[in-house]
């Protein structure tokens, strides 16, 4: 019993990944029941055609968010899971509520609840189902050795990028993104930065930074839990660097270089510098073990 939850578990978060990876690059026609549904919502009518373009480049932004969280969680799936270790559900019950809570309530705010229902509760029935399900198959471990000073540097980018999605779903439309959002209206509006867009941007990007968030919840839980296992920094890497694809991939199809130059370039390249020097001082203790 366990190894079948087990695999429809792993294979949920493989087709999740596969629905970002969609959303990405095909978002319009896959999922046009679903803009005509929120724009419904947000103002009465269909899709409105001016936003067409704007809303593919959103589309490609969270789908790269969608992809790198189900990496995250893929890998929590195929080691401490697998290894019947309770915290890896902690930590992917933990990310999805986080991500749950996040955009349901950024839905709710900006006027289109029909998200939640369209949206939101499938991936969180069918990850929270198969994980109480595992429930009774797992065992708590023991308490998580010491991290390593580079791993607490990892841990503490991690908690900022939370931070950051927080800040992406509540507040795009504040100082604090006040040149991005020059950017994206000098890109997408001829430089028009009110109208109809904004209240797009303000629910597309509760969307995206709620999976943001969700994703870093994800790998702090490992960073902390599981700080010496090598396998912790290759799920950092990998599910960064397939959110850093699918998205940069976006942005140059659709012009939006000030996203990489803004958003994308720093996150990845700060994130990977630090886990450079995790993966480093790591190898390194490993090698003074194995001499020893």
């Amino acid at each position: 019993m366990f190894e079948r939850l087990h695999r429809l578990l792993l294979g949920s978060c493989g087709a999740f990944a596969l629905v970002g990876l969609t959303v990405a690059v095909a978002g319009a026609p896959v999922f046009a029941f679903w803009r005509d549904a929120v724009a419904d919502a947000l103002w009465g009518t269909s899709f409105p055609a001016e936003l067409r373009s704007y809303a593919a480049f959103t589309d490609g932004v969270l789908g790269g968010s969608i992809v790198g969280k189900w990496v995250a969680c893929a890998w929590l799936v195929h080691v401490p899971i697998r290894q019947r270790a309770r915290w890896g559900l902690v930590a992917l019950l933990a990310a999805h509520l986080v991500w749950f809570a996040i955009d349901a309530t950024a839905s709710v705010l900006y006027g289109a609840p029909v998200n939640v229902w369209m949206i939101d509760l499938l991936p969180l029935v069918v990850v929270g189902g198969l994980a109480l399900a595992l429930w009774p198959h797992t065992k708590p471990v023991g308490p998580s050795p010491k991290p390593r000073p580079s791993v607490r540097v990892l841990l503490a980018v991690c908690l900022a990028s939370i931070g950051t999605g927080l800040a992406a779903a509540f507040a795009i439309r504040s100082p604090l993104f006040a040149l991005y959002d020059q950017a994206t209206a000098d890109t997408f509006f001829a430089g028009v930065t009110e109208g109809r867009w904004v209240a797009w941007q303000r629910f597309a990007y509760g969307l995206i930074g709620a999976t943001l968030a969700g994703h870093f919840v994800a790998l702090a839980a490992m960073l902390w839990r599981a700080p010496t296992e090598r396998w912790v920094l290759h799920a950092v890497a990998t599910s960064m660097t397939a959110w850093f694809v699918v998205d940069t991939g976006a942005c140059l199809v659709h012009g939006a270089w000030f996203n990489i130059l803004q958003i994308n370039l720093p996150s990845y390249v700060g994130t990977m510098l630090v886990w450079a020097v995790a993966m480093r001082r790591e190898g390194a203790a490993r090698a003074g073990v194995s001499s020893g």
